[in-house]
């Protein structure tokens, strides 16, 4: 019962008094003020708005400054001590909310791996048991509600990337003026995220490679708790204990598809999946004998993200599930470069380094006897050292190409699902009637058909890369473009073969209606009224993978 009794107890100590948590969170906004007001304001025009181009500079100077702030108020205690309390910190925003909360969390917990204090080695056992008192609960709040603001930085950070005017304020950073354009395209960007652990590839798995079970598993967080038999209990044919609330569920990593395109495209010239990264796949694998070995492991993970062992324990009882890894591993990964022992692994993954902007976190903290292992961190550290690098030439082309053949597979799996004859359209250069310089249109990457309606998907496998994911101002205006300039050309495309159906290689003349998308693996920021507006149904003219796999299966 200890496991959900200290969850209450910081429940109650934090909630009993909304006044206070609503006074924390606006203390928070002026001490960030506080802690930036010696860096240099930035040039303001007469009606009270910083420069365009000043903005970003500014602001990211704001970051380092609350950065360091928050660090301070980390060394009360020790890393694992902060881990302890956040998790069991309560949710205070609104269901909305729930991914930014989660967002900041991450960051709490980042920051306050920096904290340089020591354990005490009585208090931390297996278990871990630490104080929990008004005056701790306090500061935890008042920790967790600068990481709130801080978090709100970071998306004042993305907004000036997207060209939004901010105006000096007397007592907190500078605030967004946003248009009600401007507003309603980070609204619906905002809502379209789903960066997914393949989808950082700039592709993701085809209808084969998802369907195949993987051995990876890792834990996402839920907002409200489940009840789902843990494995400890589940492989004993026992009855999970009713108190135990699931805020961590385990779900299978896309291996195969990650193999794949690692196989196809040479690791990326061997610049994508990195020591590191097979080291993190060798933690995340070793997850479910970890939960089942112990009680305390299967409702730790499941309630709080982590588990706790004895380092000696650790390396001795998961050695042969170690060495069994090593060799699924090596087998989908032929020139993997893995760490030779569970001893070594624990090493790397100690010695990972971690980054607020963009989101890093670690994934193992202890002392000479005994780790913390973070599994709920472990999915968004695997996911952005699976980021694939900005290749182009032959490499470049091998990923765009897993991408249309990806979307092909969901298309050939639905009602949409294309005759021999029209498939054969697809990749070929279509050709107009006549013999001028310029006759030849384009190609069809993804196709289908229902009926009189013709189905051409324009792909373009767009990495998300590091500068859209925090909101550089280079990185989203070159993303918007191409991805603005690319459905302008497919539309003119779709009217063209409306209007001129036959030509020297295809015959589209049976087809009344076209369905023309731009697919991207992820949401691309665009303000672009023609992008954002719909096709068919729900479907945009710019959708998302998923967007687009959902509107098929409806």
């Amino acid at each position: 019962m200890d496991f959900i009794l200290s969850h209450l107890h910081m429940e109650k100590l934090v909630k009993a008094d909304e006044k206070k948590i609503r006074k924390a969170l606006e203390d928070s906004k002026k001490q960030s003020a506080t802690w930036s007001k010696y860096i240099t304001r930035p040039t303001v025009s007469g009606d009270g708005l910083i420069d365009l181009i000043e903005v970003q500079p500014y602001l990211k100077q704001c970051l380092g400054a609350v950065e360091n702030g928050l660090v301070e108020m980390a060394q009360r205690f020790s890393p694992v001590q902060w881990l302890w309390y956040l998790r069991r910190f309560p949710s205070i925003h609104s269901i909305e909310d729930e991914g930014f909360e989660n967002y900041c969390l991450t960051l709490a917990i980042i920051l306050s791996t920096r904290s340089h204090r020591k354990d005490d080695s009585e208090q931390f056992d297996t278990q871990l048991s630490f104080p929990l008192t008004q005056s701790i609960a306090n500061h935890v709040l008042a920790f967790v509600a600068g990481c709130y603001d801080l978090g709100d930085l970071h998306i004042k950070y993305g907004a000036a990337g997207r060209e939004i005017p901010f105006r000096i304020s007397s007592k907190r950073l500078p605030d967004a003026v946003l248009t009600e354009s401007k507003r309603e395209a980070g609204r619906i960007f905002d809502a379209r995220q789903n960066i997914g652990i393949s989808g950082l590839a700039g592709t993701i798995p085809s209808q084969s490679d998802l369907s195949e079970k993987s051995p990876l598993l890792v834990v996402d967080k839920v907002y409200y708790p489940v009840a789902i038999q843990l494995p400890y209990f589940e492989f004993r044919g026992l009855e999970t204990p009713p108190f135990v609330p699931t805020y961590y569920l385990p779900t299978q990593v896309p291996l195969k598809h990650i193999s794949n395109l690692y196989k196809l495209t040479d690791n990326g010239n061997k610049q994508w999946v990195r020591r590191d990264g097979f080291s993190l796949m060798l933690l995340a694998g070793l997850l479910l004998p970890i939960s089942a070995t112990a009680p305390e492991h299967s409702i730790n993970i499941a309630m709080y993200g982590y588990s706790v062992h004895e380092r000696v324990d650790f390396v001795v009882d998961y050695w042969p599930a170690f060495d069994e890894l090593v060799s699924v591993i090596k087998n989908l990964f032929p020139s993997a470069e893995l760490p030779a022992t569970p001893i070594q692994l624990l090493d790397e993954m100690e010695r990972l380094e971690t980054s607020t902007h963009p989101l890093l976190p670690g994934v193992v903290m202890g002392d000479k006897k005994r780790i913390v292992i973070d599994h709920a961190s472990v999915k968004d550290r695997f996911g952005m050292m699976l980021r694939f690098p900005n290749l182009g030439g032959g490499t470049g082309n091998q990923r765009g190409i897993h991408f249309e053949d990806a979307i092909q597979s969901y298309i050939d799996a639905s009602v949409w699902k294309s005759s021999d004859e029209l498939r054969a359209m697809r990749q070929v250069h279509l050709i107009r009637r006549g013999h001028g310089k310029n006759n030849q249109i384009t190609d069809i990457d993804a196709i289908g058909e229902s009926g009189d309606t013709l189905l051409i998907i324009s792909c373009k496998a767009v990495i998300f890369s590091v500068g859209q994911d925090i909101g550089e101002y280079h990185a989203l205006k070159n993303a918007r473009l191409r991805l603005d300039e690319a459905v302008i050309k497919w539309q003119a495309v779709k009217a063209e073969l409306l209007d001129s159906p036959i030509g020297q290689n295809y015959n589209f003349r049976r087809y009344s209606k076209i369905i023309a998308v731009v697919c991207t693996p992820n949401a691309v920021y665009t303000e672009s009224a023609l992008s954002l507006s719909y096709e068919v149904g729900n479907l945009r003219k710019a959708a998302t993978a998923p967007e687009f796999i959902e509107w098929l299966n409806t």
